[in-house]
């Protein structure tokens, strides 16, 4: 597990972080996955008129990562996360509300799934 690539890939602006899109329309905001291949310079591209990788982003991005496909999943996608971090698909705080993407609070909750899952061992 490269722990150092792990938290780079949270530590962005509340505004680039996203957990239900790998990258928006524009390719400022992504989940931890997304932002990983953001960081090293792997950006999106116009295919038929949608924004796409020409590449399995969660696989790259788990591979530069260091992770297997199973925490791979456990860490880019929310309905893996464990209880507090998420309920029902959605990143919520510790009384369960549902957070909003691009705010500080959802970039801090995600982050603190990141430490989680990079304590726990890729839990």
């Amino acid at each position: 597990m490269n722990i150092n690539v792990i938290r780079k890939a949270v530590q962005v602006k509340p505004e680039e972080m996203n957990m239900y899109h790998f990258a928006t329309c524009c390719g400022t905001a992504g989940c931890i996955a997304g932002n990983c291949l953001f960081q090293h310079g792997m950006w999106p591209k116009m295919i038929e008129g949608s924004l796409c990788f020409e590449f399995v982003p969660e696989k790259v991005a788990g591979d530069l990562m260091g992770l297997n496909v199973e925490q791979a999943n456990r860490l880019f996608y929310v309905e893996e996360w464990p209880k507090p971090f998420s309920w029902e698909g959605h990143v919520v705080d510790d009384e369960k509300k549902v957070l909003t993407p691009g705010t500080l609070e959802y970039l801090h909750r995600v982050q603190q799934r990141a430490e989680y899952f990079i304590g726990s061992g890729g839990k």
